[in-house]
């Protein structure tokens, strides 16, 4: 059994007690406890009498996300902590902590998110299936807040890949991103929309899978509910409905949102802003502004996918899916009889076997007319 004393807090491997830096990911804790904000849970803080956090792995408006180890599993896990900015604070004297509630009107708007949180794990549990989705493990509540516990996802935030490494091609781009695409699909099936993709928001793993994370912004979208909506936006990927109160919701919300990734995924650049689109849209297709080769057809799915108004999108993924990732198509498409004069002359298509034919058969003629005629003369 390892003694968690012997665990690195910013990696979780055994590294002895004597060590006050990792050798494997350069943690050094008393550097990490100088910077440490007052509402974060400390270092091996223990929660529901088995989970030992190590460090912050993100925070964000609605949650703090830690490293954790399962002392009874012995395996690394991530632990996100309800913690909405403006309506809670802590403050902790060693490894004693206190959390502090808003009151007043306000308390009921924690109250409220709290039980989404809660949502949010019953959510991922209903997806353990699907690939591309994050698992969840566990979730409790526990000094005035809830805790969910998720599988720990080794690897780089889309966002910040892609910054370190330059666009994706468009065949690595919609390749890895093919498996995610598909199991939002399911998730849209079960009545759900995320409403919060985004690079930052998607993990690559160091074998190449992409794992999409955080649902805590994710909601049923289908009656009463669709219409009143909390308004959650990421600058670049929420399309215009998410910017209204009352704005109708549903799987071209998430659509937007995964043109918008695709669109960072292969230009390195983050689309137009959609409200400031209503004045000026400036929005560049993809196949202009991006240094890699990506095609027009390519291009243009996206282009319709990032389209302002909801009812312009595709109206669901499996549209989307048909028009990104068709199946094998003949190189040279159909085409109907109208068409046909606009195709260059090598393409035509011959309405008939003797159009094919008639040159070889006037070559047959004048062969066959001068053997008759060697044999006419032969006999003169």
């Amino acid at each position: 059994m390892i003694d968690p004393n012997h665990l690195c807090m910013g990696c979780m491997r055994n590294i002895g007690a004597s060590r006050s830096v990792c050798p494997y990911c350069g943690f050094q804790k008393n550097e990490y406890i100088s910077r440490l904000s007052p509402k974060i849970l400390p270092a091996k803080t223990i929660l529901a009498g088995k989970y030992l956090l190590g460090k912050v792995l993100g925070e964000g408006g609605f949650g703090i996300t830690y490293l954790a180890w399962d002392l009874n599993l012995e395996i690394p896990l991530a632990i996100k902590e309800y913690f909405p900015n403006g309506l809670a604070s802590r403050s902790c004297y060693g490894n004693q902590c206190s959390l502090s509630i808003v009151s007043g009107s306000l308390r009921s708007n924690y109250e409220h998110g709290l039980q989404r949180f809660a949502d949010e794990a019953r959510t991922l549990a209903r997806l353990q299936k699907f690939p591309g989705i994050v698992n969840v493990r566990d979730f409790f509540f526990e000094n005035s807040t809830g805790y969910l516990v998720m599988d720990y996802i080794k690897g780089m935030h889309l966002g910040a890949y892609v910054k370190k490494n330059g666009p994706f091609s468009e065949q690595e781009a919609l390749s890895i991103m093919k498996p995610l695409i598909q199991s939002l699909q399911e998730v849209h099936k079960l009545g759900m929309i995320h409403r919060d993709i985004s690079p930052d928001n998607i993990l690559r793993e160091p074998y190449g899978n992409l794992i999409l994370i955080d649902f805590g912004s994710a909601r049923m979208s289908t009656g009463e509910e669709s219409k009143s909506l909390t308004i959650l936006l990421k600058r670049g990927y929420a399309p215009l409905e998410q910017y209204q109160s009352h704005g109708r919701q549903g799987p071209w919300t998430d659509i937007y949102a995964l043109c918008a990734t695709l669109y960072y995924m292969m230009s390195g650049k983050v689309s137009q802003e959609s409200i400031e689109r209503i004045s000026e849209d400036q929005l560049v297709p993809l196949h202009v502004i991006t240094e890699t080769e990506v095609s027009q057809k390519t291009s243009r799915i996206i282009q319709a996918g990032l389209a302002l108004k909801a009812s312009e999108r595709y109206q669901n993924l499996d549209a989307f899916i048909k028009a990104l990732y068709p199946e094998k198509q003949p190189s040279i498409p159909l085409k109907s009889p109208e068409e046909k004069q606009t195709l260059p002359s090598e393409f035509h298509t011959a309405e008939s076997n003797e159009e094919i034919f008639s040159p070889i058969k006037w070559l047959a003629a004048c062969f066959l007319f001068f053997f008759v005629l060697g044999v006419l003369l032969s006999y003169l």
